[in-house]
């Protein structure tokens, strides 16, 4: 298990982390949010952290997978309505919810490894909005690349789409892409049902040096004692259908198997006023909800462009 950290303290001294950050008080956040005063939507985000600090306390002190599988789905949640990337000050909103492309696993780790239909539903559903368009951007860029071929994976829509791409970069890694070498072999796998090239490329990724170094600093309060990658892509193949055969400490069995929970609950009021089926743009009034407006003033002026038409204008 240490071999992830620089020695036992270091494994000690995250696990300690992880265990305050999932032991915090929330009862701040809760009360910025229930008066609607500060910044919601920052509190909302505060505690999406907390959650996921709770969902791998589950599995670090308890091998509970149960337990992390419903936490993983309350931050899952909480990071959608989160929606970060605006700017509460300005007015201008950055970005409606949209996973980062400079770490694709950041927010769609703990959606996937949730097994919960609701949040991964929303990002499938969603994914021309939820996924960055690579070609919106001038200069090359692994991470959308990955990304694309993650939403081409969560898909499950154009195989041959995902094979070639896969290759693509295979025939000819880019320097800051030799890490994920792995990755995308494994992505040829799923693409062609090549379940030994699947288990071989993942099997890679746990080979003690190779598992350190693609897992380092990959995940906040996951990377020092559970192989990432490999949880991420074992749960896409467990998704449809594959049994990879991994079954270790840094990548368990009873994390990686598709096994949705009979229910899933929101354990706040203001969560259960957001349905995930909703339509895309339901994100929109949301926002506009908990976002305060600037002076407390009860709103703009009304030839002023209102948030939601800002935001509708930006992903166009």
């Amino acid at each position: 298990m240490y071999y992830l950290c620089k020695d036992k303290a270091e494994f000690e001294e995250n696990a300690k982390r992880v265990i305050g950050h999932a032991n915090v008080s929330q009862e701040y956040s809760l009360e910025v949010i229930s008066e609607n005063k500060g910044a919601p939507l920052n509190a909302m985000n505060t505690l999406q952290m907390t959650m996921k600090a709770k969902a791998v306390e589950a599995w670090l002190v308890n091998n509970d997978a149960k337990a992390f599988r419903h936490y993983c789905y309350v931050a899952s949640k909480l990071d959608i309505l989160a929606v970060s990337g605006r700017s509460y000050e300005t007015f201008r909103p950055y970005q409606v919810y949209v996973p980062s492309s400079q770490n694709p696993y950041f927010h769609l780790f703990f959606i996937l490894m949730s097994d919960a239909p609701g949040p991964i539903d929303f990002i499938i559903r969603n994914a021309d909005q939820v996924f960055p368009d690579e070609n919106r951007f001038n200069v090359p860029n692994v991470g959308h690349y990955m990304m694309t071929n993650i939403k081409l994976a969560l898909l499950g829509e154009d195989w041959d789409l995902l094979r070639t791409r896969a290759q693509a970069l295979l025939n000819d890694v880019p320097k800051r892409a030799k890490k994920w070498v792995a990755v995308f072999e494994f992505m040829v796998g799923l693409s062609t049902q090549d379940v030994e090239q699947m288990k071989a490329a993942l099997n890679a990724l746990l080979v003690p040096r190779a598992a350190k170094i693609a897992a380092n600093n990959l995940l906040p309060y996951v990377d020092f004692f559970l192989q990432p990658q490999v949880l991420f892509y074992g749960k896409i193949a467990s998704r449809y259908g594959y049994d990879l055969g991994i079954d270790t400490e840094i990548a368990p069995k009873a994390l990686i198997e598709y096994a949705p929970l009979e229910e899933y609950t929101d354990p706040y009021d203001f969560m259960k006023e957001y349905d995930l089926s909703a339509p895309y743009e339901f994100q929109y009034e949301w926002i506009d909800r908990y976002t305060p407006k600037k002076n407390n003033q009860p709103s703009e002026p009304e030839e002023a462009m209102s948030l939601v038409d800002a935001l509708k204008r930006l992903v166009r």
